[in-house]
């Protein structure tokens, strides 16, 4: 491991058999490398918002909300760690409060992590559609869709990768309109598929390439 944080030297003050005293550096000592997390404490930010009476007018104004600042309680960071949890590895809501609260000290309720993962989706549906976008656009595609487990019934999870960029699906179908939806009515390109049948509608438009199970 290269990046190492603090070095700890162990050197011995005398020789153990004739307790004669060492001096210097041996060039290449044992390495033994000790991986700790940092104590997490989650930091608190006060903005103070004011306001102020003109003692001309007597117009009341209350200073402009600085760029970047979040209206609510949480900073993206810990809404990215709630989507994490509830999304990539699946935790359930409760599951998630837990960890929030005993790993990362930062209390939060049930209900507000339905919050947080709302305002997660409002806020990346810009990049995503820009991903999917992208996707539309290239030469390449290899796609494919698996079963997958959405709020107690069974959808299905579809996926594009292009050389860049991956965008992920989870729907409740499997039908042709979800591969339109990730692909695009007017691509161009090769296509790498399993030859599934949600895939008919542009032999022209796209070459699919089989790939093997």
């Amino acid at each position: 491991m290269e990046e190492v944080d603090e070095v700890v030297a162990i050197k011995p003050e005398q020789c153990s058999g004739c307790h004669a005293p060492f001096s210097g550096d041996e060039p290449t000592p044992l390495r033994h490398h000790v991986i700790e997390m940092p104590p997490i404490k989650p930091m608190i930010t006060e903005y103070q918002w004011h306001q102020r009476l003109c003692p001309a007018c007597g117009e009341t104004t209350r200073a402009p909300w600085p760029a970047g600042v979040p209206s609510g309680t949480y900073g993206p960071r810990v809404h990215a760690t709630v989507a994490l949890g509830t999304g990539a590895y699946r935790w359930s809501k409760r599951t998630t409060q837990h960890v929030m609260d005993d790993v990362c000290g930062v209390p939060m309720r049930v209900g507000t992590i339905s919050q947080s993962e709302q305002t997660t989706t409002e806020v990346r549906a810009e990049p995503v559609e820009a991903a999917r976008a992208f996707v539309h656009e290239q030469a390449v595609a290899h796609v494919d869709e698996t079963s997958w487990r959405h709020g107690g019934k069974r959808a299905w999870f579809w996926v594009a990768v292009t050389s860049l960029v991956t965008v992920l699906l989870v729907r409740m179908s499997r039908g042709s309109q979800v591969a339109r939806e990730r692909l695009g009515e007017h691509c161009s390109g090769i296509l790498v598929t399993d030859r599934y049948r949600a895939y008919p509608w542009y032999p022209v438009r796209w070459r699919q390439v089989c790939w093997a199970h």
